[in-house]
């Protein structure tokens, strides 16, 4: 039987720790792989990772992590985001292959630069959650394309807590909207990368051009960054939207919000692949955003939504204008979503795909253990 160890950077309720807590329950029921998680940070999602598979902490301790890991002795070690490239030189005397799954575009590579470069240096395969992923390690970073494979991330099917329709009127009750508006939505946190700023001069331009629609815009998400919180809502209320821009805070489950929008909206800079898209995606919404600095585009074009120019917030009030106002178009589009997102983005699809990438991995290392080079020696022979 293979061990796998799995390398998280932390256990927070957020888009990669959750995507590899929901891999990890699927591998547990769907193969025979032993497997051991290695906790670099606490986190709400700790409990739920140990009901999965044993955790080690104390990762510090750099002797203490050495027994635990020659006690383990892995077959392969899998890397949860560059983040995980942190611990990545201590995996070096082990002797096995690495996969690092990349969730990260340039903004956060920049971040986590000397942890990329670990990465770089000692993984053997990377897997991009998109191909705007893959073409950003291949043409800014050197990394040869045959050693990324791209596998699209799933999504957790919504549940609100009663029918669609009950659930939409349920929310909008909870923050005073009429029962017939039309509601744009988004869901992150409210930080830099995710465009809460954006999001509000979206609403500006929304009703400026088109005060008829009496647009509501909902925000679902918490604030890490208490001054940018304060930017945003000192925005809003300069531009008068105070009762029109709601940001409701993060919510354990925000499955009946999904359902509350008509439109959902994403106004990141950067953001690799959005599940909560593809969440939104799963309830017939469509989705409009820009065409570069996410993966979501990817999925986008392929009728479910409208993508715009980089930036260009004037594009994307005029865009989700055209949807606000046609419901036919609006329908179809978020037809097209739901059809896309359950043909393409489930765990039956998506995580035989990751099981087949390690499989190859032990593999190849199996046939080329004793003339195993880096990765990193591998692109600089290159040159």
């Amino acid at each position: 039987m293979k061990k796998i160890l799995f390398i998280s950077h932390e256990a927070s309720r957020s888009g990669a720790p959750l995507a590899l807590l929901y891999l990890l329950r699927w591998i547990k029921d769907h193969t025979t792989y032993e497997f051991t998680l290695l906790l670099m940070n606490d986190g709400p999602l700790k409990e739920d990772f140990s009901a999965v598979c044993k955790v080690i902490q104390g990762w510090r301790g750099k002797s203490g992590l050495h027994r635990k890991m020659m006690a383990l002795a892995p077959d392969l070690v899998f890397a949860n985001t560059i983040a995980s490239g942190k611990l990545l030189d201590r995996m070096a005397p082990f002797h096995c292959p690495v996969i690092t799954y990349v969730h990260e575009l340039e903004y956060a590579i920049a971040l986590l630069n000397t942890y990329f470069l670990s990465a770089v240096k000692h993984s053997d395969q990377f897997i991009a959650v998109s191909n705007s992923v893959r073409d950003n390690l291949v043409n800014n970073h050197g990394v040869t394309e045959k050693h990324i494979d791209v596998v699209y991330p799933i999504f957790r099917e919504p549940k609100p807590s009663s029918s669609p329709t009950e659930a939409r009127l349920k929310i909008l009750g909870l923050n005073g909207i009429s029962s017939d508006a039309l509601v744009v939505g988004s869901v992150g946190a409210v930080e830099f990368r995710k465009g809460p700023d954006l999001f509000v001069q979206l609403a500006k331009s929304l009703r400026d051009s088109s005060p008829h629609l009496g647009v509501h815009f909902i925000w679902v998400g918490g604030f890490p960054d208490k001054d940018l919180h304060l930017s945003v809502i000192e925005s809003v209320r300069d531009a008068g939207l105070d009762t029109q821009v709601h940001f409701v805070g993060s919510q354990a489950d925000p499955s009946d919000y999904f359902a509350a929008f008509d439109l959902f909206v994403l106004t990141s800079r950067e953001d690799p692949f959005p599940a909560v898209c593809l969440e939104a995606a799963a309830l017939s919404k469509p989705i409009v955003c820009f065409n570069r600095g996410t993966g979501i585009t990817e999925f986008v074009q392929k009728g479910c939504g409208r993508s715009v120019n980089y930036l260009d917030v004037q594009a994307l009030s005029q865009a989700s204008q055209e949807l606000l106002e046609d419901k036919v178009l609006r329908q179809t589009m978020g037809t097209k979503a739901r059809q896309l997102a359950f043909a393409d983005h489930t765990p039956e699809v998506i995580y035989p795909q990751i099981v087949r990438i390690v499989e190859d991995a032990l593999a190849t290392w199996a046939v080329n253990r004793p003339k195993k080079k880096s990765l990193l020696s591998r692109l600089l022979s290159r040159f």
